[in-house]
């Protein structure tokens, strides 16, 4: 346990030593974070939590199928992880 005592001290010498690359690490540790908790709160938002909505099994997606039958539009495949989550969700 002294051993990782004595290393803690020594890395902070270490970066007072030199502060540029001290904020540096911070900045770049402190980007990193925020990215993580951003796309944690989006992800969370719109699928691990139950939908605001009164009754979800009537959601429905609208597309508009090309000369082809291509679909355009945000989801198109009817078995997408968004609209499985709406359907465990409409029958909770």
């Amino acid at each position: 346990m002294e051993t990782l005592f004595s290393d803690i001290r020594y890395a902070i010498r270490s970066l007072l030593k030199r502060p540029g690359f001290s904020a540096i690490i911070v900045l770049t540790l402190t980007l990193g974070i925020g990215a993580n908790t951003a796309i944690f709160t989006v992800t969370n938002a719109v699928m691990l939590r139950v939908l605001p909505v009164r009754d979800p099994q009537q959601l429905v997606i609208l597309s508009d199928p090309d000369s082809q039958g291509w679909r355009k539009g945000w989801e198109t495949e009817p078995d997408s992880l968004f609209l499985s989550r709406i359907r465990v969700a409409a029958r909770s």
